[in-house]
């Protein structure tokens, strides 16, 4: 509790393990901030598009070894 009131548990609401009086609950929370995530998608879609770009590269330069070795 953020409030450090003495609640009894019939008072008290659980919240993941953590009793709450009804004034803590009624507090708006921080939350995480809106429209963050898609820049995480971006740099997520970014990063699996140049690892796509270099894997290609890599295995197209294999066989191509592979293929003057034999």
């Amino acid at each position: 509790m953020s409030c450090a009131k003495a609640v009894c548990q019939e008072c008290a609401t659980t919240r993941e393990g953590i009793y709450y009086c009804a004034a803590c609950l009624a507090r708006p929370s921080r939350g995480r901030r809106a429209g963050v995530p898609w820049v995480a998608w971006l740099a997520a879609a970014s990063a699996s598009a140049a690892l796509f770009w270099v894997v290609t590269r890599l295995m197209v330069w294999a066989g191509v070894l592979a293929a003057s070795i034999l």
